[in-house]
């Protein structure tokens, strides 16, 4: 309104017949419609504003456009550089949005947005370097350079509030020169600076706190509580071998020359500088290069004795003698095989369904039969088959086949069937017949 009301003087004053439109009330003169302070008051008497085409330019619509000649000296505007007077000055203000949950809102290209800004009318801002890309980030870290230069010569302080490690990342790219070894001066460290145990095990290399090379302390031959250097103790040791006192004899008697000490051919025995007491040392089952105790193997002996578990194999190289094992009753599991048995009457079941070696095998049948064991892990189909092993069971009842402690090897599996017709010819029964087999 207010750029609003000086336009309309303007338009008065260069169009009088403008004015008399509005003041005439339609050409009459002074009639009651006039344009009079009462009429206007009341709104008897009332102005429309029209564009160029016509238009009339009301509450809701067709807008009145007023352009500024020279808003520069008035209005809610300042030049750049002008003096600020306090109460006084005036200045465009700027504003900012807030949400309880700060969120991203990106904008898209050619969108203009308000800046976001805390509960407190701080603005959001990130820094930026002069490419545009942001910093200070995970993947851009904000690079910090400390000149030590006369202008800047004051030191960073570090400080490290809690008992923590403080870790320190070092971010960039270039050669870090190396750093000269930190000498204490002598007495910088105060007595009981260092708690009891800050030291972890082997932080300190032997000897590294006393000095053992060109010391000047001369050796002592104090044994009480005179605080000494190591230094001078050694010295100390090393002139009491150079040259040996005299010691006194304070017991009395005569003393005989004792013949030298000779121990006889087999006086100790082998593997006498081995413990055969409480030795901690696990079995260990090594029989090469390997640096075993003389106790470890013992114990290997012990452990295999105890499970009486034979295993068999091929003698390449006999001996003329022949040691003969017969396992002890046993309770482990170790010492036997469980059985694998048929749930349900069926006419074949597989035993192993990989590589293993068969034991023996039993069932139940309920009429004459053939028994027909296959190298597979499933049943072959009735027809012609090839079974490594084979029996005839005449009538029905229980029957079995065993092997012993020399088992029958299968290289694929171990699979067991009930067959009408002869053995190289199979026919399905399922007729009461169940099985039971022992395989490794």
């Amino acid at each position: 309104m207010k750029r609003v009301l000086p336009l309309l003087f303007m338009l008065l004053f260069a169009f009088p017949a403008f004015g008399q439109q509005l003041s005439g009330g339609g050409g009459g003169g002074g009639g009651s419609g006039g344009a009079t302070s009462a009429n206007q008051t009341n709104a008897s008497q009332k102005t429309q504003i029209v564009d160029g085409s016509g238009n009339v330019i009301a509450a809701t619509s067709n807008n009145l456009n007023v352009q500024c000649a020279n808003c520069s000296g008035s209005g809610a505007s300042a030049a750049d550089g002008a003096s600020f007077t306090a109460g006084m000055s005036v200045f465009a203000p700027s504003g900012c949005f807030y949400q309880t949950t700060a969120t991203s809102n990106a904008l898209t290209t050619g969108l203009q947005g308000f800046a976001q800004c805390t509960a407190q009318r701080a603005w959001f801002t990130n820094l930026r370097n002069a490419s545009g890309a942001e910093v200070g980030t995970a993947s851009t870290p904000l690079q910090v350079s400390i000149a030590n230069t006369g202008a800047n010569s004051t030191a960073v302080l570090v400080n490290q509030p809690t008992a923590a490690n403080l870790n320190v990342t070092a971010v960039g790219t270039g050669t870090f020169s190396t750093q000269s070894a930190i000498t204490a001066s002598s007495g910088s460290i105060a007595s009981g600076a260092v708690a009891s145990g800050a030291y972890a095990s082997g932080s300190i290399s032997d000897g590294a706190e006393v000095t053992l090379g060109a010391k000047a302390d001369a050796r002592s031959t104090a044994t009480d509580t005179t605080p000494i250097s190591a230094m001078s103790v050694l010295k100390q040791i090393s002139a009491s071998v150079q040259a040996p006192p005299s010691q006194a004899v304070t017991n009395a008697g005569t003393f005989a020359t004792q013949s030298a000490i000779t121990a006889a051919s087999g006086a100790i025995a082998n593997g006498a500088d081995v413990a055969l007491g409480s030795t901690t040392d696990a079995k260990n089952a090594a029989t090469d290069t390997t640096a075993v105790t003389g106790i470890s193997i013992l114990k290997e002996i012990s452990s295999i004795l105890q499970s009486a578990v034979i295993t068999t194999g091929t003698q390449t190289a006999p001996s003329a003698t022949v040691l003969s094992v017969v396992p002890l009753p046993n309770s482990g599991s170790a010492a036997g095989i469980a059985p694998v048995a048929s749930s349900a009457a069926e006419s074949c079941h597989v035993l192993k369904a990989s590589a293993g070696n068969l034991y023996g095998v039993s069932g139940y049948v309920g009429a004459a039969t053939f028994v027909m064991v296959f190298n597979a892990t499933t049943a072959p189909a009735d027809g012609a088959v090839t079974p490594v092993v084979w029996a005839y069971i005449p009538a029905a009842g229980s029957w079995s086949i065993a092997y012993g402690t020399i088992p029958a090897t299968f290289s694929t599996g171990i699979t067991v069937c009930d067959s009408s017709t002869r053995p190289l010819t199979k026919t399905a029964v399922s007729t009461n017949n169940v099985f039971s087999g022992y395989v490794q």
